[in-house]
Parts: structure tokens; C-alpha cells; sequence
């Protein structure tokens, strides 16, 4: 049997200015000690949205609302940036504007690394438009942020400076979700040509669906998650919203 290559697609990590700029400013020390962390999410989710389909805004088959569909890939940006993995997590989720649905449209929590750095969370569907994604590290020295994909540097000693990403005026169609995706198809392709290791494995992919889970198991029993925790289906999870 020939050995399989998994490879999470979608991760907008493998964009320029977080893996060419954010990732290599933080490994090198630039920002000193990770001190904070945060992203926001305010976009727009309609009914209808949800109508469109049998399986969005569903539990058994969605498997959640804003965190797991909209909210994961800044989830997956910001852990990966802080490169430690996760000491506990404190959160809650609701549904409050989609009556049509029974999962989560609002989120937030505070989850904190074993580096010390401590990251805040903020997802919602309710909003009347697709508001710019907004991702911000904080470390002793210095930080590094994003807003949609206008990313900006300021150093101690140094001059505040942008950096705006885009996809090198290649044709992307339609269905283009991101100056990444081209990247990271290139490299995938790669990797199986030369049999090399894939960037963003399934390994990497668990991570933010992890910290997922352990929002869902903090919003249901109301107390902090320490990690590792058990491995298991929460049955309460479909009243809780």
C-alpha cells in the first residue's frame, strides 16, 4: 500500500506576509517575548445562507456555526504565529440572531499558551456586511497585525511599515477564496512530485480544530479547559445554543 499525503487546503497561513514576514519576525526574536494575542470576525450570514444547503448550520453534519466554518482559519493563523501549543481555554458560544438554525453564531474566548502568550477570540455572523478580518500579536518588543490583507510591522527603533498581499494578477476565477490558495496548491504539488514532507499536514490541521473543540467544551461546562482534555462527543451540545 503506498504511503498517503494528507494536506489541509484552505489554511491562509501560507500567505506571504504571515509566512514570509509575521512567522520569520517572531522566530527570529524580533518581537521578544509573545505577550497577546487577538482576531476579530464580524461578517454576515443570512438565513438564506443557511437554507441554501442541508448540512450548513447543522450540528451532525457542519459539526458547528461561526467557529468551525468562518472563524477557524484566523484561529489556525494566530496559534500556528504564536508557535506554542495551548495551556487552557476559557470561552462561550451562542446563537442570538439565527433563528433558522441551531448552532453557534457568536463566539469568544481568551485561550492561553504555555509560552505565556495569552490570545483573544471574537467571531459573529450577525453583522450587516463582511467586515475586514482583523489579527494582532503583541510581544515585548514589537507587533504585527492584519487588517483583511493590509499587514503592518512596528519595531522598537524602527519605522512602522505595510505590506499589502495579493495574488500577483494571476486569473483565479470565481471560486477564488484567497491570495494563499495558489500558493499553497503549488507547494502541495510539489511535495508529492519530489516526496517531500507537506507543509500543512493533518497534524497542523487538528490544531485550530482543537482549540475549536475545547471553546465548545468551556461554553458547555462554564469553567476553564485545560489541555490535553478527553477526546469525546459532548451530547449536550445541540442545547446549549
Amino acid at each position: 500500500m503506498k504511503k498517503l499525503k494528507v494536506a489541509m487546503i484552505g489554511c491562509g497561513r501560507i500567505a506571504r506576509m504571515y509566512k514570509g514576514v509575521f512567522k520569520k519576525l517572531i522566530e527570529k526574536g524580533e518581537l521578544g517575548k509573545l505577550l497577546t494575542a487577538r482576531s476579530y470576525l464580524s461578517w454576515s450570514r443570512s438565513d438564506a445562507y443557511y437554507s441554501k444547503s442541508d448540512w450548513k448550520g447543522t450540528w451532525d453534519k457542519e459539526g458547528g456555526g461561526v467557529l468551525i466554518d468562518q472563524a477557524i482559519h484566523s484561529i489556525d493563523r494566530v496559534q500556528w504565529l504564536v508557535g506554542d501549543d495551548v495551556e487552557w481555554i476559557d470561552g462561550t458560544v451562542d446563537n442570538r440572531n439565527h433563528q433558522a438554525v441551531d448552532v453557534e453564531d457568536v463566539a469568544e474566548a481568551f485561550i492561553q499558551f504555555k509560552n505565556g502568550c495569552l490570545y483573544q477570540l471574537y467571531a459573529c455572523n450577525c453583522y450587516s456586511y463582511d467586515a475586514p478580518i482583523e489579527i494582532e500579536i503583541v510581544g515585548e518588543k514589537g507587533k504585527v497585525g492584519l487588517k483583511q490583507d493590509l499587514a503592518w510591522v512596528q519595531l522598537e527603533g524602527e519605522e512602522y511599515y505595510e505590506i499589502r498581499d495579493g495574488y500577483d494578477g494571476l486569473s483565479v476565477g470565481p471560486s477564488y477564496w484567497g491570495c494563499s490558495h495558489i500558493t499553497q496548491i503549488k507547494d502541495f504539488y510539489h511535495c508529492v512530485r519530489e516526496n517531500l514532507p507537506i507543509c500543512i499536514d493533518g497534524e497542523e490541521g487538528r490544531k485550530a480544530l482543537e482549540i475549536i473543540k475545547g471553546i465548545y467544551k468551556s461554553s458547555i461546562e462554564r469553567k476553564k479547559i485545560y489541555f490535553p482534555f478527553e477526546d469525546s462527543l459532548v451530547k449536550s451540545i445541540k442545547s446549549h445554543c
